[in-house]
């Protein structure tokens, strides 16, 4: 099941099916606390949902902004030091995994001699 909401506040396929079966669970369970064995009516049905369908719109929508705010809040001041710092640690690591490949590959060949010998240890 693929449940995505996209950028505009669209929801999938599989998202509308599971906002169905609960608006269909909603009104069941009010036409029964009112007394009616019969299951609810299609304005009862209708009416949730789109209760939940506005619910949730307005939880993406919200959601989605305060993700956009998140990644403004980031701009300020400190982006630039912050992006220098990442810079610095990934030449670090880059430095550190070169000499892990030196040193792997001096260990790899060590105790072998040169071709054309033979096998002697150094």
């Amino acid at each position: 099941m693929k449940l995505v909401a996209g950028p505009w506040g669209d929801l999938s396929e599989d998202f509308h099916v599971l906002l169905g079966i609960f608006a269909k669970n909603r009104a069941t369970a009010e036409a029964r606390s009112k007394g009616r064995g019969g299951g609810p009516s299609s304005g009862e049905l209708g009416k949730c949902i789109g209760e939940i369908r506005r619910a949730m719109s307005v939880q993406v929508v919200r959601s989605q902004s305060l993700c956009l705010l998140e990644r403004i809040a980031q701009l300020g001041s400190g982006a630039r030091a912050a992006g220098d710092r990442r810079k610095a640690v990934q030449r670090l690591e880059e430095i550190r995994r070169r000499q892990t490949q030196s040193y792997n590959a001096s260990v790899r060949n060590r105790g072998l001699s040169r071709i054309g010998r033979a096998f002697v240890p150094q």
